[in-house]
Formats: C-alpha cells, structure tokens, sequence
C-alpha cells in the first residue's frame, strides 16, 4: 500500500508513480479519456490486467482502485494481499477493520489513512458482514461524500447530463480541453426531454428497454431516492455518534 500512497497527487511522469505503473506490469491493457463536468477536468483511467485501475484527473493521480471480482480487463481481479497483507478477496468490513488498522471516516465505510483514504465498495452496496461480496478497495485523496468517486467519472448517467458544444480548432464534434464548453440550450432541452419521460405511476421499473439512463436519474431522484453512487453506512460500524445539525433559515 505504500507504493500506492507515494504515487497519489503526482504525474505519470514522477518516479513514485512511474514505480508503481511498473509494479502494475509496465503497458496498461486499456485507458479511458474523457472530459467530466464544468469547467471540464481531463479524466484518465488506466487499467492494467493485474485487477488494478489508476485514475488521473488532469494528470494528477487522485485514486488507485483494487479490484476483487472480475472485471473486462482482468479476469481474476487483483492480488489483494500483496497491496493489502491480511486480507483476501472474501475480506468482511471486520476483516478491512483489522488490517488497514486506520481510524474509521465518519460518514462512510472508508478509512483515514495519511493524507489519503481507503474506500471499500460491496456488491450491491451491502453484504459487508458476508464474505465474498467484496468488489473494489479504492485508495484516493477525495475525502468519501464530500465530492463524486474518481470511479465514477465514467458514470453513464451522469456524464449524459451536461451536452457539450463542439470546439471549431478540434473539428466536428470534438471539444478538445473542454474549449467547446457547455452547450446550455442543448443540456436544458436534454433535461427537459428527459422530464417528459418520467413514468407514470404503474409502469416499467427503472432499467426499462427504451427509457433513456438520464430520464431514469431524474425519475429515481424525483422518488427520493438515493442516487447508486451514495454508500450506505452501517450504523454498528460509525467510529461514534453522529450528531445532528439543524439550520434555521
């Protein structure tokens, strides 16, 4: 884990992170770009087949995602307890708990470490207490709640959102660094459109064939519910009370 932690923060070009591309195997198998929100930053994911994703927001890098299950780039997932000793690909919240030994972050499952922090994803988003539902461990610098997972740059809900404008120095249908900037008629008729087919009462769930994902979002937040990149947390597994605060307005 350590390797990993020296290499948060720095550039492909920095030797702690060149040193762990190299523990990673050397070439990664795929890497993803994209532009993500407004003013839009780079979002890189370079996945190697060893089950290990690193993720660079203009190249800087903000998270390294262990994999325990299978993904499209790694059949067997990553070798956990040589980034983690102690665990394995069954590990338990508890299991987590007694080897990252690190304080508990408030508000999530996550744990505090130096200047960084860990970040367990289950299946589901439960099962914690039951082996073998591990998905993910993902070491980053963005505090758990207060900002979207690096993960999830490639949400294909979210990134659907905001419609972008074509950058003419780029050519057609291309924003190179965001210069094209937001196209706000196009993202408001988009969300508009996406109003116009929220459900009635007594039709098809979310996930239907022919429903658009960005409707769904709309639909899903407009029933209260939580949207799928917000964990849940234990209430046995807070490091201590929560308090709550009220605001008057």
């Amino acid at each position: 884990m350590p390797l990993i932690l020296d290499a948060l923060l720095g550039s492909d070009e920095d030797p702690p992170v060149r040193r762990l591309i190299q523990a990673l195997g050397g070439e990664p198998a795929s890497a993803k770009e994209r532009l993500v929100g407004e003013p839009a930053y780079q979002s890189r994911r370079l996945q190697f087949a060893s089950g290990v994703e690193v993720i660079l927001h203009d190249d800087a890098v903000v998270a390294v995602v262990l994999h325990a299950a299978p993904t499209e780039f790694a059949a067997h997932g990553s070798d956990l307890p040589a980034w983690i000793p102690g665990i394995n690909h069954g590990a338990t919240l508890e299991d987590l708990k007694k080897a990252i030994d690190a304080p508990r972050y408030v508000t999530s499952m996550g744990f505090t470490l130096d200047g960084a922090y860990a970040v367990p994803t289950f299946k589901d988003h439960r099962g914690w207490n039951e082996p073998g539902n591990l998905l993910s461990i993902t070491l980053t610098v963005e505090a758990p709640g207060r900002s979207c997972r690096p993960e999830d740059d490639d949400c294909p809900v979210c990134s659907e959102l905001l419609v972008r404008g074509e950058d003419p120095d780029a050519g057609a249908g291309k924003t190179a660094d965001g210069a094209g900037g937001v196209d706000v008629e196009r993202t408001i008729a988009g969300l508009s459109s996406a109003v116009s087919a929220r459900p009635a009462q007594g039709e098809p769930a979310l996930g239907s064939a022919g429903r658009s994902p960005t409707a769904e979002c709309i639909r899903t937040h407009g029933k209260g519910r939580k949207p799928t990149h917000l964990h849940p947390v234990p209430e046995d597994h807070l490091p201590h009370p929560v308090p709550r605060i009220t605001a008057h307005l």
